[in-house]
């Protein structure tokens, strides 16, 4: 009797997907911990849900002792789970990120199996996590991974809607749906529900066979009004408790006002800010663009009036880039739900390569012009900064960086005009996964010198005035307020407020620009301080500019001066 298989191949594929998916995932959660917070959403997010647990009020966040009504609050409960458990740190206030991006990936060979595409989403889900973008975003104390997890999962509970077969089910996953919805609206307002209902409308309206079409749209409705009552169970009373700020600032300014005029700087003119998203999807998708125009073509030949295929996709990614490049405030990550669609249009183009159907060519010449340039200039930017650097210890994994970049891009080209796309696929796989290792390992705690905010605070905490008021002037970034890990700061704005400080005959602690403070010793001011101590570094989020900082005391009793840093 012959030995039984292991493995079908079909099982082994799935299993070496999900090799492949563990494996970046766990340097996903590696890279949690090799970096101190961002500025400046990751320490906003983080902060408050510090403040949310210290102070247990769990329905409305608030950051340095202010309501912060800017997201809603589903992000902040679950990043209060293991703040609780490990404390206050990087990899807790990161930790639901890599584990959405599992789950988004995990998810994309039940999207890809209910399309007729399987295999492609067992592609996909190797490929997702693989991608720059949802790199920075699947590793960040943001909304942006959760949100993409809830809007995909949607996705998928839709699908599972449109294929039963009885009104039982149909109930059933329509509840479901709605609670998924509903989590994708918590998470991050309206887009939660706006970009899966596009999705939802346009493959039920481009469906040619026009069967069932109000009875889906009543599902549909069904799951939108039990996701918008989960949503208001919890932003009524939210909004009642911060006096309407909820509706204004949350839905006001950060929804309606970024919809209609760019702010803090991010966006520009209407018509030539227009295209952003496309050098974006790019960049951010690079390499995995090199496969995008095979998926295309193969979803084209593929698709029939009964196969949902190409609507679903179509109807996942258009609607939601033409939004967002209407929208006036414009960020790269604001495109990012539609990455999910992206990879599983690479596994389709890579899905041919393993059907036996080798008559019909799906690459064209130019495809390899969507890696070849950008990865060419990649790999020159990085041996630039190698030589420019003024970090130490960073030169050689620069260029190492540069030679993954140069090599795999190279290389997968070569194999992909030779139609030998999973072996293009392996090498760009197995060089992200390099790069991310060598940044994480080696670039990013070489980085760490050039922040400031968590050595300021370790200043001031480490001298035991953990009781003692801390004022700021000229240095307003959140990841501040998160090392310094107290109830309150107060932020001075105006000089005439730094001299009142000065007048105090209570203790305090003053961190002042340094270029502010010779300013006001050269008027007379600030002269009876006690120096505790200066750190020098770049502000990253002030476009990478040099900066440094002062800690003084305000009648302190006896304390150390610390050296310089």
């Amino acid at each position: 009797m012959s030995p039984r298989p292991i493995a079908s191949p079909k099982q082994a594929w799935i299993l070496t997907a999900l090799i492949l998916l563990i494996t970046f995932i766990l340097l996903y959660s590696f890279t949690t911990t090799r970096s101190t917070l961002w500025d400046r959403d990751e320490p906003r997010f983080s902060r408050a849900t510090v403040e949310m647990v210290n102070t247990g009020n769990y329905l409305v966040p608030h950051f340095n002792g202010k309501l912060r009504p800017d997201k809603p609050i589903l992000i902040y409960w679950l990043m209060s789970i293991p703040v609780r458990i490990f404390g206050p740190t990087e990899f807790a206030c990161r930790f639901f990120a890599p584990l959405a991006v599992l789950g988004t990936a995990i998810l994309l060979p039940f999207i890809g199996g209910s399309l007729g595409h399987r295999r492609a989403g067992i592609f996909a889900m190797a490929i997702l996590p693989a991608a720059p973008l949802m790199i920075v975003s699947g590793t960040a104390a943001t909304t942006d991974a959760v949100l993409i997890f809830f809007i995909v999962l949607s996705l998928w509970l839709f699908l599972k809607l449109e294929a039963a077969n009885n009104q039982a089910k149909r109930l059933r996953w329509m509840v479901l749906l709605g609670i998924s919805l509903g989590a994708a609206v918590l998470t991050k307002g309206p887009v939660g529900l706006a970009i899966p209902m596009f999705c939802f409308l346009g493959t039920i309206v481009l469906d040619q066979k026009n069967s069932f079409k109000k009875q889906r749209i009543l599902y549909i409705g069904g799951a939108t009004i039990l996701a918008i009552g989960l949503f208001l169970a919890w932003a009524i009373p939210a909004n009642l408790a911060s006096g309407g700020e909820l509706a204004r600032i949350g839905l006001g300014r950060h929804v309606v006002g970024r919809s209609l005029k760019a702010m803090e700087g991010h966006g520009g003119h209407a018509l030539l800010w227009l295209p952003f998203y496309i050098p974006i999807s790019v960049v951010g998708f690079f390499p995995w663009t090199l496969f995008f125009p095979a998926g295309w073509r193969a979803l084209k030949k593929a698709s029939s009036p009964g196969n949902p295929s190409k609507r679903f996709l179509l109807s996942w990614i258009l609607p939601t880039f033409i939004l967002m490049s209407l929208v006036a405030t414009k960020l790269p990550h604001y495109i990012l739900p539609i990455w999910p669609a992206f990879a599983l249009m690479a596994g389709i183009g890579l899905e041919k390569e393993l059907s036996h159907e080798k008559a019909e060519k799906l690459t064209a010449n130019w495809d390899r012009w969507l890696i070849l340039p950008l990865g060419i200039l990649l790999a020159i930017a990085f041996f630039i900064a190698s030589f420019l650097s003024p970090l130490d210890g960073t030169s050689l994994p620069l260029i190492f960086v540069g030679l993954i970049f140069a090599g795999m891009t190279v290389w997968a080209t070569l194999c992909f005009q030779k139609q030998m796309l999973l072996k293009a696929a392996t090498i760009l796989w197995c060089g992200m996964a390099l790069f991310l290792a060598t940044a994480s390992y080696a670039v990013l705690p070489k980085m760490e010198k050039t922040k400031i905010s968590k050595p300021i605070a370790e200043l001031v905490n480490q001298n035991n005035f953990s009781k003692t008021p801390v004022s700021v002037f000229g240095y307003r970034e959140p990841s501040l307020v998160f090392y310094l890990n107290r109830e309150e700061s107060t932020y001075l704005s105006q000089d005439q407020e730094v001299s009142a400080w000065d007048q105090q005959s209570t203790p305090g602690i003053l961190i002042i620009r340094s270029k502010f403070l010779e300013k006001f010793r050269s008027k007379g001011g600030l002269t009876n301080t006690q120096f505790l101590g200066e750190v020098s570094g770049i502000n990253i989020a002030k476009e990478g500019r040099p900066i440094k900082v002062t800690v003084l005391g305000r009648h302190l009793p006896n304390p150390p001066e610390s050296p310089k840093k």
